[in-house]
């Protein structure tokens, strides 16, 4: 299947009128007649870092969060973590993570510090994805966010 990458600049403003069109959102959501149970995890129950710069649900209803220090994948029982090795190319390209997403195919697509990674659940193997038309030169190759829409993927990228 082929993908069609869709590169997406973000300037500051848009990135703050879209942090409080969802702040705003979120507010107007409202629980009634529930009664809601929160666990707490943190780094003494597996979490790779305390601080979580995205949460997404998989098809399979799995949880992954990405920190600044390495990708992370909850059962509902344990956590099991996924860090950069330089001297394995089949892991992350980068443990700084800033978001999520998966498509049709059930394949985690992960943007990076250093860019677009694929992630196979079948194999277990991440792919560093080079997204063409893009200055292979820059130094800052921050994916910050993605969309799937059907056989397209959006790439939020800042372009400075």
């Amino acid at each position: 299947m082929k993908f069609i990458f869709r590169l997406i600049s973000f300037s500051h403003l848009h990135l703050l009128s879209l942090f409080i069109v969802i702040s705003l959102s979120c507010l107007t959501v409202s629980v009634s007649g529930q009664l809601l149970k929160f666990s707490h995890y943190g780094v003494s129950d597996g979490i790779s870092q305390g601080e979580i710069l995205c949460i997404f649900q998989d098809s399979e209803g799995y949880l992954w969060f990405g920190t600044q220090n390495g990708l992370n994948k909850f059962d509902g029982y344990s956590f099991e973590r996924f860090f950069h090795d330089p001297a394995d190319t089949s892991t992350i390209s980068s443990s700084w993570i800033f978001d999520i997403t998966e498509d049709q195919n059930g394949l985690l697509w992960i943007g990076t510090k250093d860019g677009l990674n694929r992630y196979d659940k079948k194999t277990g193997r991440f792919s560093k994805i080079n997204i063409s038309g893009s200055d292979a030169e820059r130094e800052d190759k921050f994916v910050y966010g993605l969309a799937v829409d059907g056989s397209h993927i959006y790439i939020g990228s800042m372009f400075i």
